[in-house]
C-alpha cells in the first residue's frame, strides 16, 4: 500500500527536463539549450485544418500561404502576429495592408476598414449639397471652427457686369457698371438671395418672368430700373417658392 501511494506521488509530481537536471519548478516541460531551439510541428494550411477536434492552444507552423505560427481557439486557428506583420507604420510600406491581416478588405489610399468593421470607400470630393442644415447641428460651428481669415473674399466674390447678362445660382453680389440689365436667375432655389448695386442708377433688373412683391404688393413681371423703379442703388431680393415669386427686402 505504502508503495502505491509512493510511486503516485511520484507521478503525480514529475516533471521533465531537456538539457538541465533541475527544471524549473513551476514547469512540466523545461528545454535548456544555447545552441539549438525547439520545433514545432510543420504543415500546410491543408493539413492543419485537418486536424481532427484539435485542442484549445494546440499551436502549429504553418510551411504555405500566409506562412506563420496558428494556435486553436476552440472555435477558429489564428495566426500569431509578429514583428514583420504587425499592422504599423514601418510595416505598411506599400500603402496597402494584406487580407488576411483585416478580414475580407484591402486597405489603400481609398479604401479603408471603418471602426464597426465594415469596409469604406473614401469619396474623391464632396458632392453638391452634401452638407445641409440638418446635418450640422444647433451650436457644432463656433467661432474656433471659422477662424481668422478662414472664409477669405473670393468666397463672397463680388461680380461685375459690364454687359447685358443672366446671372447664375452662384452670383450673389452684383455690380452692374454702367447701363445694363440684369436677368435673375430662371430657376431659383428657396431662400435665395442676391445683392445688386447700381453706382449709376441707370441699369435695370429683368426678373424672368417672376413677379416682385414690394411692401405686400405685387409688381408684375418686367424690367425694373434703379432711378425710377427702385429708387436706390443697392437692392437685395430674395426668393420664396412657396409664393413663387422675388421679394424686395431692402434698398438703399
Amino acid at each position: 500500500m505504502s508503495f502505491a501511494l509512493i510511486s503516485t506521488s511520484v507521478l503525480t509530481h514529475a516533471q521533465v527536463g531537456v538539457g538541465t537536471t533541475t527544471p524549473d519548478a513551476s514547469s512540466v516541460l523545461e528545454v535548456q539549450s544555447t545552441t539549438q531551439g525547439m520545433l514545432t510541428p510543420r504543415m500546410t494550411s491543408a493539413q492543419r485544418v485537418a486536424i481532427n477536434s484539435p485542442a484549445n492552444g494546440l499551436i502549429v507552423y504553418q510551411t504555405d500561404g500566409i506562412a506563420g505560427f496558428y494556435y486553436y481557439t476552440g472555435g477558429a486557428w489564428v495566426l500569431l502576429i509578429n514583428d514583420n506583420s504587425a499592422l504599423n507604420a514601418d510595416n505598411i510600406t506599400s500603402g496597402t495592408v494584406a487580407p488576411a491581416r483585416l478580414g475580407t478588405g484591402t486597405a489603400d489610399n481609398t479604401v479603408y476598414l471603418r471602426g464597426d468593421g465594415t469596409w469604406s470607400t473614401v469619396s474623391g470630393s464632396l458632392a453638391d449639397n452634401a452638407v445641409t442644415s440638418s446635418k450640422i447641428a444647433d451650436g457644432t460651428i463656433a467661432n474656433s471652427d471659422l477662424s481668422s481669415g478662414s472664409i477669405s473674399a473670393s468666397k463672397f466674390a463680388v461680380r461685375t457686369i459690364t454687359s447685358n447678362t443672366t446671372i447664375t445660382n452662384a452670383d450673389h453680389f452684383i455690380v452692374i457698371n454702367g447701363n445694363y440689365t440684369v436677368t435673375l436667375p430662371s430657376n431659383p432655389a428657396d431662400g435665395e438671395i442676391y445683392w445688386i448695386c447700381n453706382p449709376t442708377m441707370n441699369g435695370s433688373i429683368n426678373t424672368n418672368g417672376k413677379s416682385i412683391v414690394v411692401g405686400g404688393n405685387d409688381w408684375l413681371s418686367g424690367n425694373y430700373t434703379f432711378q425710377s423703379d427702385f429708387g436706390s442703388m443697392v437692392n437685395s431680393f430674395l426668393y420664396s417658392t412657396v409664393i413663387g415669386k422675388w421679394l424686395l427686402i431692402s434698398n438703399l
